[in-house]
């Protein structure tokens, strides 16, 4: 099915990303490579908010880096629920059999109208919902923001730098939070033992993107 088809988003300095493609070729799983040397599945990815590889996608779900624990974990969850949907529309169709609907039939589309409208308006309004958290979490606060700019300005160089390892990109206005590393923060500023957060290379191995 089209919706389990695993995508693996590679550079070619990424030792990560060779594993991961090692593994799916020893295990005799199909998948899609796209590299980020494509300003396309670059942009695409940063888009997403992924700055590093591999970055994989296996149906609607995906992760960074390599671990086989997880791309089981996915590809288990994915294929089963695949199969899932497969077995409840063959009920469905049994059942529109053993019923005798006839699809042509005016009358019977008309009587299940009601619940099919009803259906899609619930699915309609949890993806408006949806909308809203996500809108709601990215919202920036304009106080925040006048900071970050001014922060910039202090700092001097802004450029982004990517790792030459993993490809993982950093990204002065993002910071990294995670390690410490407040939004703002230049390349330049950063303290010397400050390593890459997917990889672990340190700042030597960085060059400008």
């Amino acid at each position: 099915m089209e919706t389990n088809k695993i995508i693996v988003y590679t550079s070619t300095t990424c030792p990560y990303c060779d594993m991961a493609k090692e593994y799916f070729k020893t295990k005799s799983i199909p998948y899609e490579e796209k590299s980020t040397a494509n300003p396309e599945n670059r942009k695409k990815l940063v888009s997403m908010g992924i700055r590093g590889v591999p970055a994989i996608f296996i149906g609607e779900n995906y992760f960074v880096g390599f671990d086989p624990v997880e791309i089981e974990k996915l590809m288990s969850e994915t294929y089963l629920e695949g199969e899932e949907q497969q077995i409840e529309a063959d009920s469905q169709q049994e059942a529109a059999v053993l019923n005798q609907v006839d699809p042509s039939d005016a009358s019977l589309e008309d009587e299940g109208a009601e619940d099919v409208s009803g259906s899609v308006n619930v699915e309609e309004k949890v993806l408006v919902e949806e909308k809203e958290l996500v809108e709601e979490k990215i919202q920036i606060n304009p106080n925040e923001d006048h900071k970050k700019i001014k922060t910039q300005k202090e700092e001097g160089n802004m450029k982004k730098y990517i790792c030459q390892v993993c490809g993982y990109v950093y990204d002065p206005a993002d910071g990294d939070e995670d390690n410490g590393i407040a939004p703002g923060t230049s390349f330049e500023a950063l303290p010397e033992d400050w390593v890459c957060p997917l990889c672990g290379v340190g700042k030597d191995q960085f060059e400008v993107e």
